[in-house]
């Protein structure tokens, strides 16, 4: 099975035949392969800056943490 293109739950072959994909990663699950809005905020991000590390602070980290932690329940904020 050559899987060549993924689109929302759907996975295709070289054929154009259509799977739904059962077995979907982690970011799959949420939001499908190729979500148009997961792939414009790639794009605009890509324009600006691709990979960093952890040793380098980006406001986008702390801004993550705090609305995650804005999410958890009791003592885990």
């Amino acid at each position: 099975l050559n899987i060549v293109e993924g689109k929302m739950q759907y996975l295709f072959d070289e054929d154009g035949k259509r799977y739904l994909d059962a077995i979907a990663g982690v970011v799959t699950v949420s939001c499908g392969h190729c979500h148009p809005d997961v792939v414009n905020a790639i794009m605009e991000q890509s324009k600006l800056l691709q990979h960093t590390t952890t040793i380098y602070l980006h406001h986008a980290i702390a801004e993550y943490a705090e609305a995650l932690a804005s999410k958890m329940p009791g003592d885990l904020k």
